[in-house]
C-alpha cells in the first residue's frame, strides 16, 4: 500500500536560487479533520429578575460584580456586549468548520528542489506500486530538470523554525527513453503491462515509441500527482505553469507525444459474453489467449469509471472518442483491501483501483491541458 504523504520539514529556499521564477499562490478550502470542540457546561441560573441579570451562558462560573454607577456601568455593559458578540461569532465560525469539515489553507508553486525529494517520492509511490519502477530515480529526474515543473508546498512566509511544511502535489513531464536505465525500465514496465492487458495495436504503439525515442522524437510521460481528495483548484494553475514551461524551456522539452497515466476506479465491469455480443453467445467457451485478452481489455473500456484526479476525465470529453488509444491495467490486487487506494463504493457498487494509460499527440495534449486550465482556473 502506498504510504500517505507525511509532514516533512521544508528547508527554507534561498531567494537567489536560480529558477525560482514562478509563485502561484492560492487560498482554498480543504477537507481536513477539525478538532472536536467540547462546549462549556452552562451554570444554572435561578429565577433571574431581568435579562440584564443573566450572565453569559458560555461562562463557566458566575462571579458577582459590585454595582457600578454612571459611566463605569455603561462602559462595563458595552464591553460585555462586545465580548458576547465576539464569542458568538467565534462559536458560529467553529460550528461552520465542524459542519463543513473544511479549513482554509494556503499553498504556492515552486520548481522542484532537493528539499522536496521525500515528498515527491511518496507522491510517485501512489502511482507506481511494489517497486516495479524506481521511484527514487524518477524523482531525481524531476528535480534534475528544474526549473521545469513545479511542486505545491506550504508558503515560505508561513514557515518558521518549528513549523512543518507539507508537499501537496507535483506536476512535471519525464522523458520516456531518455538517458539512464530508469527510463528504459519505465518503458519496459509499460510494454509489459500493455502485453498483458492491452490489445495488439497498443503493444505495437509503445514498442514503436521505444524505438523512436529519443533520437527521432521526444516522448514524455506526464507526472500529475497530489494528495488524495486534494481540491481541484490546484489543477488550473499547475497545468498553466506546465504549458508555459514546455513553451519556454527549449527543445529538450519539445515533446511530440505524451503518455498520461491516470489513477482510476472501475465498476460494473461487463463479462466476456456480454462484450462478445449475442452472436458469440452459445458458441464454444474455448477461446485462445489472444481472444480472451482482447475481450477482457474491451470489457474494461465499457465499465463505469471514476478518476482519482477529476481533471483527467476531460481527456475523454474534449477529444473525440476513438481519437487516441488507451488501455487499463489492475492494481487493486497489489493493495490492502482496507486501503483507501484499493476501492471505493458508489451507489452500492464497488469500484476497484486500476490505471489507465493514454497515448496523446502533442496537439491532443495541448487541447487537454487548455481544457483543464479553463475548467479549473479561479
Amino acid at each position: 500500500m502506498p504510504p500517505s504523504v507525511p509532514k516533512k520539514k521544508l528547508a527554507k529556499r534561498k531567494k537567489d536560487v536560480k529558477g525560482l521564477k514562478k509563485k502561484i499562490k492560492r487560498k482554498l478550502s480543504v477537507k481536513k479533520p477539525v478538532p472536536k470542540i467540547e462546549k462549556k457546561k452552562e451554570e444554572p441560573v435561578e429565577e433571574p429578575e431581568s435579562e440584564e441579570d443573566v450572565e453569559d451562558e458560555d461562562d463557566e462560573e458566575v462571579v458577582e460584580e459590585p454595582e457600578a454607577n454612571g459611566e463605569d456601568a455603561e462602559d462595563q455593559e458595552e464591553a460585555d456586549d462586545d465580548d458576547e458578540e465576539d464569542e458568538s461569532d467565534h462559536d458560529e465560525d467553529l460550528m461552520d468548520d465542524l459542519n463543513s469539515g473544511t479549513v482554509n489553507m494556503d499553498f504556492e508553486a515552486l520548481p522542484p528542489s532537493e528539499e522536496d525529494r521525500e515528498g515527491i517520492t511518496n507522491m510517485l509511490s501512489q502511482m507506481f506500486l511494489k517497486g516495479e519502477v524506481s521511484t527514487n530515480a524518477l524523482v531525481g529526474g524531476i528535480i534534475g530538470q528544474a526549473p521545469f515543473g513545479c511542486v505545491f508546498v506550504t508558503p515560505e512566509e508561513e514557515l518558521d523554525e518549528e513549523d512543518d511544511g507539507v508537499l501537496y502535489g507535483v506536476v512535471s513531464i519525464l522523458e520516456l527513453g531518455g538517458k539512464g536505465k530508469v527510463y528504459g525500465k519505465l518503458l519496459k514496465f509499460l510494454v509489459e503491462k500493455a502485453k498483458k492487458h492491452g490489445e495488439n495495436n497498443i503493444v505495437q504503439r509503445i514498442e514503436r515509441l521505444g524505438r523512436e525515442a529519443p533520437e527521432k522524437k521526444r516522448i514524455g510521460v506526464l507526472i500529475n500527482e497530489r494528495m488524495l481528495n486534494f481540491p481541484t483548484a490546484i489543477c488550473g494553475p499547475s497545468f498553466n505553469a506546465l504549458v508555459e514551461d514546455m513553451k519556454s524551456s527549449g527543445p529538450q522539452f519539445d515533446y511530440k507525444e505524451i503518455i498520461v497515466i491516470s489513477k482510476i476506479r472501475l465498476g460494473n465491469i461487463p463479462d466476456a459474453d456480454t462484450v462478445a455480443g449475442p452472436r458469440a453467445q452459445g458458441q464454444s467457451k474455448k477461446k485462445g489467449k489472444g481472444k480472451k485478452k482482447q475481450l477482457a481489455a474491451k470489457a474494461l473500456t465499457q465499465a463505469d469509471v471514476i478518476f482519482d484526479n477529476p481533471e483527467e476525465e476531460l481527456l475523454f470529453q474534449v477529444l473525440p472518442e476513438g481519437s487516441f488509444p488507451y488501455f487499463n491495467y489492475p492494481v487493486h490486487h497489489e493493495l490492502d483491501k482496507d486501503s483507501k487506494f484499493h476501492s471505493t463504493v458508489k451507489d452500492g457498487e464497488t469500484f476497484l483501483a486500476y490505471r489507465r494509460v493514454s497515448f496523446l499527440t502533442r496537439e491532443q495534449f495541448d487541447t487537454f491541458a487548455t481544457a483543464v486550465v479553463r475548467a479549473y482556473s479561479q
